[in-house]
C-alpha cells in the first residue's frame, strides 16, 4: 500500500498548483471600477482630448520666436567687360535672424549679416544690423483672423475636455449596467436552481409513491418535465452570465483568463439610492440643464462657430501688408573694418514696402457663404438633437415616477405573497390535499414573478444609468463615482 500513500502525497502537492493556475477575480462595483483606468476605452477617451489639446497648442506654434540662419559661399571666373581679362570672383554670406509673429497681425525681427566679395577689390565686406516689422493692414488687421483661429482651437479644446468627462462618466455607467446585468442573471439562476432542487426532490418522492401505488405515471411525467424545464432555465441564465463575463473581458483585457466570482453587493441600498434619485428628478419641474455638461459644450460650440465665421469671412479679403526695415550698414576691407564702421555717422538705412494681393472674381465669396451655412447647419442639428434628448428623457422619468414606484412595490408585495403561498402549497401536497399539477402551477407563478421582479429592478437601474449618463451632474447618491 506504500504506492497508494505516495500517490496521495503527489496529488496533494499538485492540487494547489492547479487551483492557482486559474486566478479568481472577485467581482464587485468597487473592484471593477479599479480596473477602469486600465481600460482601452479610457485610453480612447483620453486620446480624443489629447487630439484637441494638440490642435490648440499647434495653433499657437507660429506665434513664437524662431532663429533663421544662412551661410553660403560662391566663386566664379569670367571675362571682364571693361578690360577683357579673366577675373575671379568670390562671395560669401553669413546671416542670423530672430523673428516673432504676433497674433495681432504684426511680425517683428532683428538680424545681423556679413557679406564678403572679392573681385576687383579683395575682401570688400558689408555688414548689416537690421530691425524689421511687417503689419497686416486688412486681411489680418489687428489679428482678426489669427485670433479667431486661436480662439476656435481654444474653445474646441475646452469642449473636448468636457466631452471627455461626459464620456468617462458614461463609460462608468456602461460598466455598472453590465455589473447589474450579471447580478440579475446570477439571481435568476439561483432561483431556478432552488426550484430545480425542489422539483428533483419532489420527483424522487413521487417515484417512491408510485411504487406504493399512491401516485400515478402522470405525476412522474409532470415532475420530470418540471425538472427538465428548470435545468433549461438554469443553463439559460448561466449562458447569460458567461456572455457578460466575455463583455467584461472586452472592457478589461486584464480579466482575460480569470475566473469571475460575484462578490458582496447591497441591492437594497442600491435601490434606496435609486429612489433618492427619483426624488431629486421629480423635484425638477423644468428640464434641469444645470445638471448636464452638454449645455456648456453647446455654448462653447456656438462660440467656436462665431470664431470660425470670422476666419472664413477673411478668405476673400484683400491682402495688404506694410513692411519696413531700419538698421545700420558698415563697409570696409575685411569684416573687422566693416563691423567697425557700423557706428559711423551716415551709415544707416531704412526701407518701406507695400504689397497687395486682391481676388478679381467672386468665387471665394461664394465659397465663404457655403462654409458658413454648413457650420451653422451642423451646430443647429447638434443643438436640436440634444434638446430633444434632454426633454424626452427627463419627461419620461418624471411622468413615469409614480408608475415606476408602484410597479416595484406591487411586484415585491406579490413576490412575498406567492412565496408564502408556495410554502403552504408544498405542505398541502405532502398532506395529499393538493395535486401535483396545482403545486407545479404555484411554483411556476412564484418563479415567474420573482424573475420579473429581478428584471424590473435591473431595467429601472439601467434606465436611471442612462438618464445619469446625460444629466451627469445630478446630485444624487446613485450618481456618485464608485
Amino acid at each position: 500500500m506504500k504506492w497508494v500513500a505516495e500517490y496521495f502525497v503527489v496529488l496533494l502537492a499538485i492540487i494547489p498548483t492547479v487551483a492557482l493556475s486559474e486566478e479568481t477575480f472577485v467581482l464587485t462595483e468597487s473592484s471593477i471600477m479599479a480596473f477602469l483606468e486600465k481600460s482601452p476605452e479610457i485610453s480612447r477617451i483620453k486620446s480624443n482630448v489629447l487630439a484637441q489639446e494638440f490642435n490648440y497648442k499647434k495653433s499657437k506654434d507660429p506665434f513664437s520666436w524662431s532663429l533663421e540662419g544662412t551661410a553660403s559661399t560662391e566663386s566664379s571666373r569670367e571675362r571682364s567687360v571693361v578690360a577683357q581679362v579673366p577675373v575671379t570672383s568670390k562671395a560669401s554670406l553669413l546671416s542670423l535672424e530672430f523673428n516673432r509673429p504676433f497674433s495681432n497681425g504684426i511680425d517683428i525681427g532683428i538680424g545681423y549679416s556679413q557679406q564678403k566679395v572679392s573681385s576687383f577689390v579683395d575682401n570688400a565686406a558689408t555688414n548689416r544690423f537690421v530691425g524689421k516689422v511687417d503689419i497686416d493692414l486688412f486681411k489680418n488687421f489687428l489679428g482678426r483672423n489669427s485670433k479667431a483661429v486661436l480662439q476656435d482651437a481654444k474653445f474646441g479644446y475646452e469642449a473636448a475636455k468636457l466631452q471627455g468627462k461626459i464620456d468617462e462618466k458614461a463609460l462608468r455607467f456602461r460598466v455598472r449596467s453590465l455589473f447589474w446585468n450579471y447580478i440579475a442573471a446570477k439571481e435568476s439562476k439561483d432561483l431556478a436552481d432552488e426550484l430545480l432542487a425542489s422539483s428533483t426532490k419532489q420527483l424522487k418522492l413521487v417515484r417512491r409513491k408510485l411504487r406504493s401505488d399512491v401516485a400515478d405515471s402522470g405525476d412522474i411525467a409532470r415532475f420530470s418535465s418540471q425538472v427538465s424545464e428548470r435545468q433549461s432555465q438554469s443553463l439559460q441564465f448561466e449562458a447569460s452570465m458567461r456572455q457578460f463575463e466575455v463583455n467584461f473581458g472586452e472592457f478589461f483585457p486584464e480579466l482575460a483568463g480569470k475566473k469571475i466570482s460575484l462578490g458582496n453587493y447591497d441591492k437594497s441600498k442600491t435601490m434606496a439610492s435609486f429612489y433618492q434619485c427619483l426624488g431629486v428628478i421629480e423635484a425638477q419641474k423644468e428640464v434641469p440643464k444645470q445638471y448636464t455638461l452638454f449645455d456648456e459644450i453647446i455654448d462653447l460650440r456656438r462660440k467656436q462657430l462665431e470664431e470660425q465665421k470670422k476666419s472664413i469671412l477673411t478668405t476673400s479679403d484683400i491682402d495688404l501688408k506694410l513692411s519696413g526695415e531700419i538698421g545700420l550698414v558698415g563697409t570696409g576691407i575685411g569684416t573687422s573694418a566693416a563691423s567697425s564702421s557700423l557706428t559711423d555717422d551716415g551709415n544707416d538705412f531704412n526701407s518701406v514696402a507695400l504689397t497687395l494681393s486682391m481676388p478679381l472674381d467672386g468665387k471665394k465669396r461664394e465659397t465663404e457663404k457655403v462654409q458658413i451655412q454648413l457650420a451653422e447647419a451642423q451646430i443647429d442639428a447638434e443643438v436640436r438633437a440634444l434638446d430633444a434628448r434632454f426633454s424626452s428623457l427627463h419627461n419620461r422619468v418624471v411622468e413615469n415616477i409614480k408608475l415606476i414606484k408602484k410597479v416595484i412595490e406591487s411586484r415585491s408585495e406579490n413576490n412575498d405573497f406567492l412565496k408564502k403561498a408556495l410554502l403552504d402549497s408544498r405542505k398541502k401536497y405532502r398532506q395529499a390535499r393538493l395535486t401535483s399539477q396545482q403545486l407545479l402551477q404555484e411554483e411556476d407563478k412564484y418563479l415567474s414573478n420573482a424573475i420579473q421582479l429581478i428584471t424590473t429592478q435591473r431595467d429601472l437601474l439601467l434606465f436611471m444609468f442612462d438618464y445619469l449618463s446625460l444629466f451627469t451632474e445630478t446630485p444624487c447618491q446613485l450618481n456618485e463615482v464608485q
